[in-house]
């Protein structure tokens, strides 16, 4: 069980004090799986560009006015480097621990450079990268890229301090307990006539990695049994969308649009029904379970 031998190795690192650094050199040196090479950089822009379409389309304020907020922004700031190149002058990113790769930005601004044309061409946006320091520090700066750590549930910014806010597969990995609190706080700052963009994975991260389990894996277990593989590096709360949307209505918010994501019906039918579903995951019928990932927009009520 691959999967298995991934969680208790990730368990174990979690609990170490540079567990961040030694996470970033497994995943340069053993995974390779940073820096992200064109294609990947290419296929993850798609979120970029939803957010925006979310922005364009809800929004009462030109990009270039505009304050966005990311939380979860990651190692290598994609996002926001294409935020960036689309005219969006001002960005709060936040992590809750320092991810941040000086390294890996340089990387995108190169990866961005050499396809900016298609990138923006593909996605129907204009896109310009300026000018920018060989310094990564100096080029953020140039860009309206601020990146902070602090915790997303408790900021220092003012009520409305910002025109947007958005995160991609970020909300998955807060505790079940805290996400109503960051949800809040996400009301709390946005300006009046604002939107929320997240994008949200509900499956089994182990999945990727090991073929042999499902993306339903994880709702085998109990929560008891399931804190022996969640660790603090990747942790998973396995909320499934109906919780989402019952988090976003305690924190006073609404949903502006909602689209869910499944596989093909012939393939969740199988992989859910070879289960046997723990608490409190039994009883939910199988085509709410099946949601594997939402994008979601949302005002304050």
């Amino acid at each position: 069980m691959r999967w298995m031998a991934k969680a208790l190795v990730h368990k174990a690192v979690g609990w170490l004090p540079w567990r961040d650094d030694l996470n970033y050199l497994l995943q340069r040196r053993v995974t390779h799986s940073l820096p992200v090479d064109e294609a990947t950089f290419l296929e993850r822009s798609e979120n970029a560009f939803r957010h925006l379409n979310a922005f364009r389309q809800h929004a009462q304020v030109a990009p270039a006015e505009a304050r966005f907020f990311e939380f979860g922004a990651g190692w290598d700031l994609e996002i926001p480097l294409i935020l960036a190149a689309a005219g969006v002058g001002h960005q709060m990113v936040i992590d809750r621990r320092r991810l941040l790769r000086y390294e890996l930005v340089t990387h995108n601004i190169g990866q961005l450079r050499a396809i900016e044309q298609e990138l923006g061409e593909r996605n129907g946006w204009t896109l310009r990268l300026p000018e920018t320091s060989a310094d990564p520090r100096a080029a953020l700066e140039e860009l309206g890229i601020d990146y902070r750590v602090m915790d997303v549930a408790r900021t220092p910014f003012a009520d409305g301090s910002f025109s947007f806010v958005h995160s991609t597969w970020t909300a998955s990995h807060i505790p079940e307990e805290k996400l109503v609190s960051v949800f809040a706080e996400c009301r709390r700052v946005l300006a009046p006539g604002g939107v929320i963009s997240c994008a949200i994975e509900l499956r089994d991260n182990f999945s990727a990695f090991d073929p042999s389990i499902s993306l339903y894996h994880y709702l085998s277990y109990s929560k008891r049994q399931w804190a022996w593989f969640d660790s603090n590096l990747l942790a998973q709360n396995r909320l499934r969308a109906d919780d989402f949307y019952r988090v976003f209505e305690a924190a006073g918010l609404e949903l502006l649009e909602v689209e869910e994501v499944r596989p093909p019906e012939e393939y969740w039918r199988k992989e859910l029904g070879k289960l046997e579903l723990a608490e409190p995951f039994r009883g939910v019928p199988l085509e709410r379970l099946a949601v594997t990932v939402i994008y979601v927009v949302l005002r304050k009520k």
